[in-house]
């Protein structure tokens, strides 16, 4: 059976990264294959049913965002649709960080993560884990470099101040 979309863990959202972590690792101590084709769009629509949830409800007294973390073993099958979905869904409190594990070529994923313009690019972070994989604060710091940036413009757009 071939599912692009699975809950990692026991609960619907991990916190910190000893959480994030301990989902992956229940998912991967299990018969789970990683295999093609490389769908994200799924995952990403049903993050974005869950942010449309916090955007309708923000205001100075709820604050929330959701980070949607994916790993993924091979390029993305379809990435023009995959990048259309990500800016159709910028408005929304959700970023989308991609980490490429894996011999596959990320090189399209790369540049488009690599794009100043958040409306070209949307909230999107590619990275790659083979370059940093010895170095895991690297790592963790290129994966999110971008997220405080587009959580304090997503908020700021919507004039709701930290408290």
């Amino acid at each position: 059976m071939v599912r692009h979309i699975f809950q990692c863990g026991n609960a619907p959202e991990a916190n910190g990264v000893e959480g994030v972590l301990d989902a992956y690792r229940s998912v991967f101590e299990s018969d789970f294959i990683m295999s093609g084709p490389t769908v994200i769009d799924l995952v990403i629509k049903k993050a974005a049913s869950r942010s449309k949830r916090f955007h309708a409800a923000a205001s100075q007294s709820s604050k929330k965002y959701c980070i949607l973390l994916v790993l993924t073993d091979g390029m993305v099958s379809d990435l023009a649709s995959t990048k259309n979905l990500v800016r159709a869904f910028r408005g929304l409190p959700l970023s989308v960080v991609v980490v490429g594990i894996g011999r596959a070529d990320f090189t399209e994923m790369q540049q488009w993560s690599d794009v100043a313009d958040i409306q070209e690019r949307g909230r999107f972070t590619f990275v790659e884990f083979r370059e940093l994989q010895f170095d895991s604060k690297a790592l963790s710091r290129k994966a999110l470099e971008k997220v405080p940036h587009e959580v304090v413009g997503y908020f700021l757009d919507r004039d709701i101040l930290p408290s």
